[in-house]
């Protein structure tokens, strides 16, 4: 295109001034050449090695791992049913042969007038134990157990009591049995498993022992004998309540005649009641192993009350 021009141009040129076809054709070379020396000699572009794409790589599926088979074997397992029918039964948080063994050197046998009941050592010189156990008597005749299998035989004195709690002191100095620690129950202490110790039956020195648990714990308004009727209401911890507010213990430990005011124990050694009272009917609805204790509140208050200014355990 640009020689095409160019060639024009000096026909043109030519064409006026007449030169020959020689002339023109010289002319034409000649400028040609002078023009295409005038342009720039072009760099060579280096194109860059082409990179090829990377293939992608399909990744497989990850198989999850199976969860292993656990082959039971039938026949062996009525085998071992035939074998052994029952559930093995679980051992008790205490040896409860032991634990018997150290705490009845606690508790003592308590006879007047024909009757008897049970007490437990409150403190070297006293015992604890129900009123309606010492009702009417001044005095009562104690046996205290000891470790070698003899009976220890002594006088008690009746030094205060109270029917709406039932509840009595006997003095009787350096008794020989050996006091309890106490520990008073809230009603989250459902539950716990307790021991019970009295003279229902057994023998003098080695008194009957009856295992079980807390059944609820509670305050009721009103006396020790009016569980049925009387208003309850829940105990909680760290907390101080009316006066007139009567703890209750219940527990299934199986209480009889006689164990009235023996101890209710827990399995750190702890009286947390004293029992007074079987339960036969509750609204009117027969009831089957329930017993009822004092609750350790109200044993602590009175023993407080009685060896205070005035008080008739000084």
């Amino acid at each position: 295109m640009v020689r095409l021009l160019l060639i024009l141009s000096i026909a043109l040129f030519f064409y006026g001034c007449g030169p020959s076809q020689e002339e023109i054709e010289g002319t034409i070379d000649s400028k040609f050449k002078d023009l295409m020396a005038s342009f720039p000699t072009a760099t060579p572009i280096t194109m860059p090695t082409p990179v090829p794409t990377a293939t992608p790589v399909t990744m497989p599926t990850p198989v999850p791992t199976a969860t292993p088979v656990t082959i039971i074997d039938i026949e062996e397992d009525l085998r071992n049913l035939l074998e052994e029918p029952y559930a093995t039964p679980q051992t008790n948080l205490v040896n409860i042969n032991t634990f018997y063994d150290k705490y009845r050197k606690s508790v003592v046998l308590i006879e007047h007038g024909g009757t008897s009941g049970t007490g437990w050592a409150i403190s070297k010189d006293y015992i604890v134990t129900n009123e309606h156990v010492i009702t009417d008597a001044n005095s009562v005749d104690l046996s205290i157990p000891s470790s070698d299998g003899k009976v220890i035989k002594k006088t008690g004195w009746v030094r205060s009591w109270n029917e709406n709690s039932d509840l009595a002191f006997i003095k009787s100095e350096n008794h020989g049995a050996i006091p309890l620690t106490r520990r008073e129950l809230t009603s989250e202490d459902a539950g716990i498993h307790v021991v019970q110790i009295g003279y229902s039956t057994g023998v003098t020195n080695f008194p009957a022992v009856r295992e079980g648990i807390v059944i609820s714990a509670f305050n009721q308004l009103g006396t020790s004998g009016q569980y049925n009727s009387a208003p309850k209401y829940q105990i909680l911890k760290d907390t101080n309540y009316s006066s007139d507010l009567f703890p209750v213990v219940v527990v299934d430990t199986g209480a009889d005649p006689g164990d009235s005011g023996g101890p209710i124990i827990d399995y750190e050694g702890n009286a947390v009641g004293v029992i007074y009272a079987q339960v036969n009917t509750v609204g009117g609805k027969r009831v089957i192993g329930q017993q009822l204790a004092v609750g350790m509140k109200e044993v602590n208050d009175y023993w407080k009350s009685c060896n205070g200014p005035g008080g008739s355990c000084n």
